[in-house]
């Protein structure tokens, strides 16, 4: 007993040991950078999944400490360096350090690790670096023309009145009152069936729950689970397929043998997709140009025409799942954060309808070219995207030696970087940055007014690798948002006695949810408009 007590105490010397020296390598490779010392990494197994707390940071860190984290130390770009599980990282909010980083410069990567959630299906535009990035971006960037928008907006409006004709909501005439329990599950039930529509050419209707294909082709292929059914179980189950090893799930354990179903279906459906886009196209000799295609079948014809340059079976499927994950998971975060935050300030909703009325006046039946002239709804949005930006962070790994430059209050600095060291661009540290947007907590779509040019919109991402979709969520919001607030007042349920302030506190907190970040499950009250 002595002896076994021996031997753990010389093990835990020499783990204590051993942890030291790596510490100090650790504060070496971020240049001694003020910081987070804990005891986890908070992208590490463990880390991630325990509270933000003293000694662990947690994944929800730079959202929970957002207003203090980089005051307290005097510095826009920091370190976290664990003591027992991870790697250090270098954390920043400084416009100058994201720009190097985000340039498109061969000094920084993405690594296989890191992207590995948007790689389970295989490498995409999202996960593909430099020449790479370059050879996708060139067969995916054709999907996204100007021919894209104007089918999205009719698409968007009829939609938006077989969910009305469907969940029974009373007309003009009856001003009682609707409880919608979830805007987040009502967000994303719009924005899936708008990437089934517009994205891959199936007429989902509102009624059937997007649970029904509507052809033999998805009928065949989705046989072990329905479509929305498993792209949900997908997007909210990739950490754990990630972190479960592959024995497990022969344990008969429920939860891992659904993802599993999911994870198969949906694989089933996009190579039998992809089989029957190409059968058709072949057949048709349908064109890049043509106003009817949707994104899927511009992605196929594109591709088709890359031959031996294309992409591989997996990175068409990896880049249809990354259509599938932009277009629902991150497009309904946002959608459901800018209802919730209408809802709670009410005159800035007052003011997003009488431009609405302006432009629905007399009945009218709005287009796409009426999309300019709601500049005051897309501003909301925008600012719902900065308040709570769908990619909160962005990582890359250093591939040499870097100098980073860093600007606090004005003042440069620089620190060098060894090869090998992972850097976190930090979106919600840098849309909460009292320099970029004095008053950061506000609700202020005026901020945004004037903002035409979609390369300043910064909640999409930085330099050339900005997100290729994000006209098509703007488009789609837009539209969404102009119909509802047109036919409806939304506000916010308050609890006995309590103020709209303390309910921004209690319900509008932001979280990792799936692969996004976003609010969850925000209760509204909704009146019909006279």
């Amino acid at each position: 007993m002595i002896m076994i007590a021996v031997v753990f105490l010389l093990v835990l010397i020499a783990f204590v040991l051993n942890r030291c020296i790596l510490y100090r390598r650790f504060l070496s490779q971020v240049d001694n950078l003020p910081g987070l010392r804990c005891l986890f990494s908070p992208f590490s197994a463990v880390g991630a999944m325990l509270p933000t707390g003293r000694f662990n940071p947690g994944m929800n860190w730079n959202w929970i400490w957002r207003n203090r984290v980089y005051e307290s130390f005097s510095s826009d770009t920091i370190s976290i360096v664990p003591f027992v599980l991870g790697p250090p990282m270098v954390y920043t909010r400084s416009a100058e350090a994201i720009k190097q980083i985000l340039s498109g410069s061969s000094s920084f990567h993405k690594t296989a690790e890191t992207t590995a959630p948007i790689r389970l299906w295989g490498n995409s535009v999202f996960a593909a670096d430099h020449d790479d990035y370059k050879r996708h971006r060139r067969i995916v960037g054709p999907s996204f023309t100007s021919n894209t928008y104007p089918p999205l907006w009719r698409e968007s409006a009829s939609l938006y009145n077989e969910m009305v004709e469907s969940e029974g909501w009373p007309d003009s005439k009856v001003t009682s009152e609707i409880h919608i329990p979830s805007a987040s599950r009502l967000a994303s039930k719009f924005t899936m069936a708008i990437i089934a529509r517009c994205a891959f050419g199936q007429p989902i209707a509102w009624q059937r729950d997007i649970n029904h294909a509507s052809d033999s082709v998805e009928e065949k292929a989705l046989q072990d689970m329905p479509f929305g059914d498993a792209l949900r179980a997908v997007s909210e189950g990739a950490i754990c397929r990630l972190a479960a090893p592959r024995w497990a799930y022969k344990l008969g354990i429920k939860t891992l043998s659904d993802l599993d179903r999911a994870y198969t279906s949906l694989r089933k459906f996009m190579t039998a997709f992809a089989a029957f886009r190409r059968a058709e196209i072949a057949e048709k000799s349908v064109g890049v140009g043509s106003v009817e295609n949707d994104l899927f079948t511009r992605l196929v014809v594109a591709n088709e025409k890359e031959g031996k340059n294309g992409l591989t079976d997996d990175e068409l499927i990896g880049n249809t799942f990354a259509f599938l994950f932009a277009g629902h998971e991150t497009s309904a975060h946002v959608l459901a954060a800018t209802l919730a935050l209408l809802a709670l300030h009410q005159d800035k909703q007052e003011a997003v309808v009488e431009q609405i009325n302006a432009v629905f006046s007399a009945g009218h039946e709005t287009s796409y070219e009426d999309y300019p002239k709601l500049d005051k709804v897309l501003a909301c949005f925008l600012e719902a995207c900065r308040l709570f930006p769908a990619g909160a962070f962005l990582i890359r790994d250093t591939t040499e030696e870097v100098r980073l430059r860093s600007t606090t209050g004005g003042l440069l600095s620089t620190m060098t970087l060894p090869e090998g060291t992972r850097v976190v661009v930090d979106m919600i540290g840098y849309h909460n940055h009292p320099e970029y947007f004095p008053d950061p907590d506000a609700f202020k779509p005026e901020r945004w007014y004037g903002q035409h040019l979609e390369s300043e919109l910064t909640m999409f991402g930085f330099g050339p690798r900005a997100c290729l979709g994000r006209k098509f969520a703007m488009v789609e919001a837009v539209c969404f948002l102009a119909h509802i607030f047109r036919d409806w007042k939304l506000d916010i349920i308050l609890l006995p006695g309590e103020s709209r302030a303390a309910w921004r506190a209690r319900v509008l907190q932001g979280r990792l949810l799936g692969l996004a970040f976003g609010v969850k499950d925000v209760p509204l009250r909704m009146t019909r408009r006279v």
